[in-house]
């Protein structure tokens, strides 16, 4: 699996549980704090029904004759306050007779009203034997309704009935049921979107680096014959493939120069080779000619000619190898010159990769520091929220109060639906910002790895253009190798035409004395044998050097330019 492939996985897994939970806690929290709200308005529904009753009949609760009052108002099918409260609050409305509905606007399956029907027992015990105010889930003739139960007392303190105020749950769970929905249809669109994004983004962040890995890796495996890498930014990442580029170009130069030196110093190692053998020649005839002046005065006139001709023949060889040395000498001077130059660029080049690497570290601490800074802002957004959802609750109990204020209560209550507004826009707002915040942490934590995948293959084209530098640094080796060979043959040159100098004064000295042949002809035999052992290590060295010569081609074969 590609470095794409993974970064767009660990970034959909993330995201995906970062989102679910998200999601899941937010429909928790709408269906926990809907029924909280409901819960609370039937909290009030009870106080304002009841208020309502109080002000319109008069009078204690009672039971005359198996019958329910309150005041001298019969309440058992008294159908027409139980109405007007349901229509007032919008909820369900039942007074019991003891545990039995006597009048209810709660309607049976076939559209009629349960009267006479029983509250459950778990209601009997809590509000008629145990006197307390029930509020929660109940069912409520087969219908599970969020409900408010409290006891009706008589002027004796007795229970005798409940008071009940009821709203279906239906209308929630289908809020609860859409939120959903629309949870899990942005959940899927943002999936898209985001799977789209960090798909370019990745692309666009590893193709160029990939490629100078590829080039890099070609390089250590000594293959010049690479296209430039064309990386359009101005960052790191482009700085490093410019620089790669200048080396290439540079190597192509070196190693194309080292090729024509390298053959230059063949052919000039053939020629010194040529040269000695030829010059040996010229000794041994030298020799054979002064062992025939010992026979004879006569014959070492023509002896001292043939010399002659043979020394002047010695010399010019000798003047041929002295300027082979000094062209191979020169050669070499360069070849070293441009050896050092590539090790000087491939150290440059090693530098510039370690300042990347240095910006891509200080790239993943500053992105941490943002993901840290974003979390912190998330905890401030969901206490904000939270005040913004108590500053609502506040307004809608403003509201209820106003309504029961009657005409007074107008303003207030105008006030106090501005004031809800204004509670539900900051709760949205907030809810976007946090939204943000969790997609600038998502993309935070994606940079973070990206930069450490960034930082891994600057490690290894840190170590491809170190294997370069090892390289160079053999050739390097070799070069100050074949230099010091070089002086040498330089060195014996000179001797050899010391040497030549030498033959030639001992035979313009057998030609003027040709009495004295005895002792010069030693002389010019010593010289001789001197000349020939010298050629015979000058043949040798040139042997040498073009083992040398060949030792640096094969090194050089390994980059193809």
């Amino acid at each position: 699996m590609g470095i794409r492939m993974k970064l767009i996985l660990f970034v959909t897994i993330s995201f995906l549980l970062g989102t679910s939970a998200i999601g899941v806690y937010s429909v928790w929290q709408v269906e926990s704090k809907t029924i909280e709200a409901a819960q609370e308005k039937l909290e009030s529904d009870l106080e304002l029904g009841r208020a309502l009753i109080d002000e319109r009949f008069p009078g204690d609760w009672s039971i005359r004759d198996g019958v329910l009052f309150k005041g001298n108002e019969k309440m058992e099918e008294n159908f027409a306050i139980v109405d007007q409260i349901g229509e007032l609050t919008g909820d369900t409305v039942t007074i019991f007779k003891g545990d039995t509905r006597v009048s209810t606007n709660v309607l049976e399956d076939d559209g009629t009203r349960a009267v006479n029907t029983t509250v459950s027992e778990e209601i009997v015990k809590e509000v008629l034997e145990n006197g307390n105010t029930y509020i929660g889930e109940a069912n409520v003739v087969g219908t599970i309704n969020q409900t408010a139960y409290e006891p009706i007392m008589d002027s004796e303190e007795n229970i005798i009935g409940i008071w009940y105020v009821g709203v279906p749950n239906t209308p929630y769970e289908m809020i609860a049921k859409e939120l959903t929905f629309s949870l899990i249809m942005f959940i899927v669109i943002e999936l898209i979107i985001g799977i789209s994004l960090i798909w370019i983004v990745a692309t666009r962040a590893i193709k160029p680096l990939q490629r100078t890995k590829d080039v890099a890796k070609e390089i250590a495996a000594g293959n010049l014959i690479v296209d430039p890498i064309n990386i359009k930014s101005k960052d790191e990442i482009g700085q490093l493939g410019e620089a790669i580029n200048n080396m290439v170009g540079s190597l192509k130069g070196m190693i194309i120069n080292i090729n024509q030196t390298v053959d230059n110093l063949s052919t000039s190692a053939k020629e010194i080779s040529e040269s000695a053998d030829q010059t040996a020649v010229s000794a041994e005839q030298v020799t054979t000619s002064i062992q025939k002046v010992t026979e004879g005065v006569e014959s070492q006139k023509n002896s001292t000619e043939e010399s002659s001709k043979l020394t002047d023949e010695n010399a010019n060889n000798i003047k041929k190898i002295a300027d082979a040395s000094s062209t191979v000498s020169e050669s070499s001077n360069q070849t070293l010159k441009q050896a050092e130059q590539g090790y000087t660029l491939i150290n440059q080049t090693v530098e510039q990769m370690s300042k990347v690497d240095d910006s891509v570290q200080h790239s993943i601490t500053t992105i941490s520091s943002l993901e840290a800074h974003s979390k912190e802002i998330t905890k401030i957004l969901s206490l904000i929220s939270d005040i913004a959802e108590q500053t609502n609750l506040l307004a809608l109990n403003a509201a209820i109060e106003a309504a029961r204020a009657g005409e007074h209560g107008k303003g207030f209550a105008v006030v106090a639906e501005e004031v809800r507004k204004l509670a539900e826009q900051t709760t949205t707002s907030t809810s976007e910002v946090t939204n943000l915040i969790s997609e600038i942490q998502h993309y935070s934590t994606s940079s973070v790895e990206s930069m450490d995948l960034v930082n891994k293959e600057v490690t290894k084209g840190i170590n491809f253009v170190s294997q370069s530098g090892e390289k160079f640094n053999d050739i390097l080796d070799l070069n100050k190798s074949l230099n010091s060979r070089i002086q040498e043959i330089s060195n014996t040159s000179e001797q050899l035409s010391s040497s030549s100098m030498q033959v030639a004064a001992s035979i313009e000295e057998i030609a003027v004395i040709a009495q004295a042949t005895t002792s010069d002809i030693s002389n010019v035999a010593a010289s001789s044998e001197e000349q020939l052992a010298t050629m015979e290590e000058l043949n040798a060295l040139s042997d040498s050097l073009a083992d040398a010569s060949q030792v640096l081609k094969e090194v050089v074969k390994q980059f193809r330019v």
